[in-house]
């Protein structure tokens, strides 16, 4: 799980990263519902977005997708890759 986590975020950004491996993990691994599932990393996720990106200013590594796609850097707003 831990590899597929940073192979991912390396690839698609550390916070779609984030959300796949809290769904892959507790639906597949720890059996929990859909329910469950998205009821806790939904606002996980939602709270990460928050603090890292608009409370810290943190700047998000390059990904493999962002290189790919430049002009989803350029969406200030959501900019994820």
């Amino acid at each position: 799980w831990c590899f597929f986590f940073f192979g991912s975020a390396a690839v698609v950004g550390l916070l779609p990263a984030m959300f796949l491996f809290l769904v892959g993990y507790m639906r597949f691994w720890g059996k929990e519902s859909w329910v469950q599932t998205l009821g806790v990393a939904i606002p996980l996720w939602i709270f990460s977005y928050l603090l890292f990106h608009h409370v810290l200013i943190i700047p998000w590594p390059q990904t493999v997708v962002g290189d790919l796609f430049p002009v989803l850097r350029t969406m200030n707003n959501v900019n994820l890759f």
